[in-house]
């Protein structure tokens, strides 16, 4: 009874502001949303099952601004607030003028925990005699709510988190942005750090979840080594361990007999690099998995050039999402942000 009165009271503050908005998660895979507003329903025709758990992107469209997507995106991989105006589509194909602002929620700590975007239709606003005018001041005026807003999610963050899909394991310490790049990675890996003692592990994809049939809180924390048992080569342990301690580390193959949650063998064939931050230093150690068939009088091969080319593809794709980092975050830090009237062009309402 308390937990329902909790949930009905948290949402009566969310919709107590007036906006069509949504909650995202950046910390599970693709930044799904995790809360909408009854005037979200309103304005854009989706029902709660259409929305909840997907990306915002469902509500763009053929004309809709990429120089805005990017700004958007840009933001998220920053971290920062922006605001801007973009051409959205409703469920029935309709499009309107979005008034869109993006506001961060973070913790004590300075982690993004949420993402807060607000959207007001200002179709009819561009036919008033104020136009572009009207749109700004509109925009003025829903940062400023905006904000409000995020005051108040942070005090039900534990209730919206546990609205979100675990479908990945994330460290507390693993910035945001680097998580809107790996979560489009679909294959099995992790990243540990080595500036923790004992280089444990600080992300695993879902694919890594699904082989090794651990939960998140199983795995964020514990070292790889928690999947050998009785039939690991410990010859390929000590290769392993040579190659993240050679001075520099360096990249490793091996093929192992690891172990699932339910202590079912399997072999393993991984591709171990490290990863470095903007100023060369190694901040991670990915090493992706490929499960193998386990033949008995070959043993497992190491030296499989498509599954290690396919393995080397994914570390490449890990430090293009790594590339931006510096040892406390990103490295780029815009000074402005794209005013909303910049990619304004309304006569695109009257293609349809």
């Amino acid at each position: 009874l308390w937990l329902c009165l909790f949930v009905v009271v948290m949402e009566s503050v969310f919709e107590s502001f007036g906006l069509s908005f949504v909650i995202s998660n950046p910390r599970e895979q693709d930044n799904p949303i995790v809360y909408a507003s009854e005037n979200f329903y309103k304005t854009t025709g989706y029902s709660p099952k259409e929305v909840i758990n997907r990306n915002c992107r469902f509500l763009q469209g053929k004309d809709t601004s990429r120089q805005s997507v990017c700004e958007i995106r840009d933001a998220i991989r920053e971290e920062r607030a922006t605001s801007t105006c973009l051409l959205n589509y409703r469920k029935n194909g309709t499009p309107f003028w979005n008034a869109f602002h993006l506001e961060p929620v973070k913790d004590v700590h300075g982690m993004t925990e949420f993402y807060i975007g607000v959207q007001v239709d200002v179709t009819e606003m561009f036919k008033s005699a104020l136009g572009e005018a009207a749109v700004s001041e509109c925009s003025k005026d829903v940062c400023s709510k905006a904000q409000q807003l995020a005051n108040e999610v942070k005090k039900y963050a534990d209730k919206l988190h546990e609205n979100a899909r675990v479908s990945v394991a994330v460290a507390d310490s693993i910035p945001s942005p680097l998580l809107s790049g790996l979560s489009t990675i679909n294959h099995a890996f992790c990243l540990t750090d080595p500036s923790i003692p004992g280089n444990p592990m600080v992300y695993c994809s879902p694919g890594f979840l699904r082989m090794t049939r651990y939960s998140s809180s199983e795995l964020i924390g514990k070292p790889c080594s928690m999947l050998q048992g009785e039939l690991t080569d410990q010859k390929e342990v000590e290769k392993i361990r040579a190659a993240i301690h050679h001075e520099p580390p360096r990249p490793v193959s091996a093929c192992l007999a690891n172990y699932r949650k339910d202590g079912e063998v399997f072999m393993n064939s991984v591709h171990i690099a490290p990863v470095n931050c903007s100023s060369g230093k190694v901040k991670y150690f990915c090493g992706v998995q490929s499960e193998v068939p386990i033949n008995v009088d070959e043993g497992c091969k190491t030296s499989n050039p498509l599954v290690l080319l396919k393995q080397k593809g994914v570390i490449g794709a890990v430090r293009v999402a790594a590339r931006g980092l510096a040892d406390s975050g990103l490295v780029r830090k815009p000074d402005h942000q794209v005013p909303c009237n910049s990619v304004l062009n309304p006569d695109k309402l009257t293609e349809k």
